[in-house]
């Protein structure tokens, strides 16, 4: 078991356990310091940046999952016409100027 972070107060350490850690190996300096630079400018540490980012990225979907989604869906059918007339319209219908 991962022993807590000497420079976790008491009151946080508990609340770590049994959550996974990531390092991040051979990272170009210049990142580093303008990630660190981005992190403190939010009132954040690197960590919680970091955090936070992953996060975000992990919990967008990927293209190939947007593309079996769009393919569950099936086939759109639009009324004839061009795409321009039918922005023609829409816009008509908003009141805005072409």
């Amino acid at each position: 078991m991962r022993q807590a972070d000497p420079l976790t107060c008491p009151e946080h350490a508990s609340s770590l356990k049994g959550m996974p850690a990531l390092q991040i190996k051979y990272l170009d300096p210049r990142v580093h310091q303008a990630l660190k630079a981005r992190a403190a400018s939010q009132g954040k540490s690197l960590s919680d940046l970091a955090a936070e980012r992953l996060t975000e990225y992990a919990l967008r979907p990927t293209v190939e999952e947007i593309a079996e989604r769009a393919r569950l869906r099936g086939p759109v059918n639009l009324p004839a016409g061009s795409a321009a007339s039918l922005i023609r319209e829409g816009r008509g219908a908003l009141g805005a100027t072409q």
